[in-house]
């Protein structure tokens, strides 16, 4: 900065000096200067009348903001601050107002190789302290499934624009932009499609002009402030270590002598302990040296870059650090520009998450996983309309309005006084006041208003009823529920369509029937309803339980015997269960194995989980698994067990299962196999499979036939490939346990869901 009280006389007085507008870029073509040697006129080649910021400017820029928000804590509790109330408290969520898009959308949120709404907290600090955000899309071409990856924007060395706007970046350059630098497309509207397409999601924030190409950390403009406070806080805390120092001056009357008698007399020129007496006559004189610390101008001092530095991050001082003697009131006033600052922030930052996930359901519609157009309702009125699948998703955040409810029904209620008086003096209509009540309802209260709020008389049963549904809905959507036991299949009760009589023989077999009825098979006694395990769970008697459980359990099958050890109630992740442990012998009554079984209290009904079975090697292949199952199966239709649930991920579990006739439990599981299955095809291509040399391109051919089938239905539908299908394609007549096709090998080592309904 120039000097304000002595400038240049033939000069005028201006804000920046030379160097700080060279540093920031601000002059353009006018002067600029070398940030290695420091000349003079120099401007990189290519950049014209830009004024944008230079690279090693904005490198500083973001070393020191890593650096200081891990060992400042000024500007810890800013960046904190903007964290924690734009995507912090209940979080970033999404509304989606599609069911197909909601199912693509909750897949990609909730895939633990992403986990988007687990980091938003990370992703925020990370774009306030560089000022950029760039995610690498990684998106399967058949699938369409698109996980992100986070990539160092410091390697950023150059940005392309299309059509030298630079409102559109085209590509970024990581490396040197030659042979060995890597160029990424910008995610960005295809105008012939309509959709979302790019390598690297690129987030840029804070820039000062439209022109300007790289964001800027947002500490940037006060990172010199938050180093002068840090020096001013040091300086007080020495000064105050200062104050601490005290020494005597003593005075004596005389020559040396007398001064070295004094000091014999005294025992030393220690200083007199506090308390103490010190006798002398009037010929000595003592008297206290202190230092002056005048710590006042430094106490001044902080506060005054405490402004600057509140002033400069958008944050009110009673916000950071200092009450400054404001009351309750005074602090509500300040706080309401600061809120408008960070909900601008906030309204950013889920514009960019916005962003992200519509083109995530891009993606799914170039995969043919959704259709381009599909059916929105309006929450207001209920009216129905055709859009792009894209629009139906917005990213919302906590609210940043005051918390206070007192003070937001305060405002609600004098504007509906207002409005009513209005209506009855005939300057307003009555239509023109419910709108106006409807939009105070969605900026103060933060949620949509919907058609159901303009019946005050409802019913309050019907009322309690809709909540109810509403909060199940949320739950299973939470839970990635994806399965309805009351699915239809086609006519014959399969699963789901079969591949026709192309893999040179019949059909594979029949698929298992969706609903054996009760009956069939040997002879069956009655045994305890899945209810009554519950009820005696919920009495807390595990005796009667385990003895229960056993009438259920215990038995022979396929040669061995299954013995039930023990049986607990348990409450898992808000779910009543009741299950029971199990041990099993062979004909020497030595353990060969272990099992565990549950029944859970679903909101369908009951239903059955199978834990785990454990069985010995050499016990292994006797049919003793699919002897108990059937059994259980039995036992489970007359129980009233809607249907079972399992984890299948052991050795050969996510084949043997699917074989069995278990379906995949959720979306997520089935694109997660289907993901397999392309890669398995990919495979086979390069001839990397054992397949039958004479059966690979079939098979193939198969592959593709049911990827398609899987790009152009929606989860759950007769058309969606099953589980089994999997398993099946390419299978041929004849084919015994050595044999090897594309199905089997997707699935071998598999971990998925399953359940098969009753």
């Amino acid at each position: 900065m120039r000097s304000w009280i002595f400038p240049a006389l033939d000069r005028r007085v201006v804000e920046a000096t030379p160097q700080q507008v060279i540093a920031t870029g601000a002059a353009g073509a006018a002067y600029s200067g070398d940030g290695v040697d420091g000349e003079r006129g120099w401007r990189r080649a290519g950049t014209g009348g830009h004024r944008e910021v230079p690279w090693w400017t904005l490198e500083k820029a973001r070393i020191y903001s890593v650096a200081a928000y891990r060992v400042n804590p000024m500007a810890r509790a800013i960046i904190d601050t903007y964290t924690s109330f734009c995507v912090g408290d209940s979080g970033v969520s999404y509304q989606v107002t599609n069911p197909q898009v909601a199912a693509i959308v909750d897949e990609f949120w909730h895939d633990p190789r992403v986990q988007l709404g687990g980091l938003q907290e990370r992703l925020l600090r990370d774009h306030l302290l560089m000022g950029e955000t760039a995610l690498q899309l990684l998106v399967g071409e058949l699938s369409g499934v698109t996980r992100i990856c986070p990539t160092p924007i410091s390697q950023i060395t150059d940005v392309r624009l299309a059509g030298g706007n630079p409102l559109w970046p085209a590509e970024l350059v990581f490396g040197d932009g030659g042979a060995g630098g890597l160029a990424l497309s910008v995610a960005a509207v295809n105008d012939l499609t309509g959709l979302r397409e790019g390598k690297v999601m690129w987030w840029r924030s804070w820039m000062a002009l439209i022109d300007d190409l790289r964001g800027e950390p947002f500490l940037a403009p006060i990172l010199d402030h938050l180093d002068s406070y840090d020096q001013v806080i040091s300086n007080l805390i020495d000064r105050t270590a200062l104050a601490r120092y005290l020494v005597w001056d003593v005075t004596v009357e005389g020559d040396q002598n007398a001064v070295n008698e004094f000091v014999a007399a005294r025992g030393g020129m220690h200083t007199p302990p506090s308390g103490a007496v010190e006798v002398h006559n009037d010929k000595v004189t003592w008297k206290p040296q202190t230092a002056e610390t005048r710590a006042e101008e430094d106490s001044i001092a902080g506060k005054n870059v405490l402004t600057l530095i509140a002033g400069g991050a958008g944050l009110a001082k009673t916000w950071l650090a200092e009450p400054d003697g404001a009351n309750r009131a005074t602090s509500l006033t300040m706080a309401e520009p600061v809120r408008r600052r960070v909900g601008g922030v906030q309204k950013m930052w889920l514009g960019y998450q916005t962003e992200l996930l519509r083109f995530v359901v891009d993606q799914a519609v170039r995969a043919r996983r959704l259709p381009q157009l599909v059916t929105a309702q309006d929450p207001r009125t209920g009216q129905q309309w055709q859009i792009p699948a894209a629009q139906t998703v917005t990213v919302t955040g906590p609210s940043i309005s005051a918390s206070d409810a007192e003070f937001t029904a305060k405002i609600l209620l004098n504007l509906s006084t207002g409005l009513e008086k209005m209506v009855k003096a005939g300057a307003l209509s009555a239509e023109a006041a419910r709108i106006a009540a409807r939009k105070a309802w969605e900026d103060y209260m933060g949620v949509p208003y919907t058609a159901d709020l303009d019946s005050p008389d409802a019913n309050p049963d019907d009322v309690a009823q809709a909540v109810d549904d509403a909060q199940r809905e949320q739950r299973d959507a939470a839970a990635g529920k994806g399965f309805d036991p009351y699915q239809p299949r086609d006519k014959d009760g399969r699963w789901s369509h079969t591949p026709g009589g192309d893999l040179g023989g019949p059909d594979p077999p029949a698929l298992p029937r969706r609903r054996d009825r009760p009956g069939t098979g040997d002879a069956f006694k009655p045994r305890p309803p899945a209810r009554h395990l519950l009820r005696t769970g919920a009495s807390g008697d595990r005796n009667r339980l385990t003895r229960e459980w056993a009438s259920v359990l215990d038995g022979t099958y396929a040669g061995l015997t299954v013995r039930t050890t023990s049986a607990d109630p348990e409450n898992f992740d808000g779910l009543t269960l009741v299950m029971a442990d199990a041990e099993i012998l062979d004909d020497d009554g030595n353990r060969v194995g272990q099992l565990l079984r549950a029944i859970v209290d679903g909101d369908d009904g009951p239903y059955a989980v199978h834990g785990y079975l454990k069985l010995d090697p050499h016990v292994q292949g006797g049919g003793f698994a699919r002897a108990l199952n059937a059994h259980l199966e039995r036992w489970y239709r007359q129980a009233g067990v809607t249907h079972i649930e399992l984890k299948a991920n052991i050795d050969v579990g996510g084949y043997a299962w699917a074989r069995a006739g278990y379906d995949f439990k959720s979306p997520a599981d089935a694109i997660r196999i289907i993901g397999r299955l392309e890669d398995y095809v990919g495979r086979a291509e390069r001839g990397l499979l054992n397949i039958p040399a004479d059966r690979v391109d079939e098979q193939i051919r198969a592959a593709d036939e049911l990827l398609e089938r899987a790009r152009t239905s929606t989860f759950g539908t007769v058309d969606f490939p099953s589980a089994y299908e999997i398993a099946m394609l390419g299978w041929w007549p004849g084919a015994g346990r050595d044999d090897v096709w594309i199905g089997k090998v997707t699935l071998l080592g598999s971990a998925w869901n399953g359940v098969k309904p009753l």
